[in-house]
């Protein structure tokens, strides 16, 4: 249950990220055209497409770009909140939502395409630091999906009761 669990709280805190993105693009006069769900790794991704961003100033692209990071800022700061008034189950659940949306916010301000902070890159710095990072990315990409996987075999190990296999008591 606790992995049924973990997946539910990802896919609120990417829906809010998403959220994050389309509030801002309509901010400055940009539509999304579609969202669509992919997996990155062990992840599941939302991604939502907007058509016209790449015309906007650069200043108004990395706020588009920065503002689901952000969204999710803002939701682990609510949902601690929750976590210090609500003890129990329900607090326990915000907690692990605010940890949640705080490593993703973080992972996904990294500089690796698909993530936003590939995007951030391209939008702040030109193409031609998004043609490097293209390079770079592919064993960038690999080392994330080791860490992901990894991260996610724990928490599998963990919820089916083997706690001796990953030191935990």
């Amino acid at each position: 249950m606790e992995l049924l669990g973990w997946l539910v709280l990802v896919i609120v805190s990417a829906l809010v990220h998403e959220g994050g993105h389309i509030l801002a693009a309509r901010a400055v006069g940009v539509a999304p055209i579609r969202v669509s769900l992919s997996v990155l790794g062990v992840i599941p991704v939302l991604r939502v497409h907007l058509g016209g961003l790449g015309t906007r100033p650069r200043a108004q692209q990395a706020a588009v770009i920065c503002s689901g990071a952000g969204a999710q800022v803002v939701l682990a700061v609510v949902a601690l909140a929750v976590a210090r008034l609500l003890p129990g189950p329900v607090g326990a659940a915000a907690l692990r939502l605010a940890q949640i949306s705080l490593t993703l916010a973080v992972v996904n301000l990294l500089p690796l395409d698909p993530l936003d902070g590939y995007w951030l890159t391209a939008a702040v710095w030109g193409p031609t630091a998004a043609l490097t990072l293209r390079w770079v990315s592919p064993v960038l990409r690999i080392a994330l999906y080791v860490v992901c996987g990894l991260g996610a075999g724990a928490m599998l190990i963990r919820a089916l009761g083997a706690d001796a296999f990953v030191g935990h008591p």
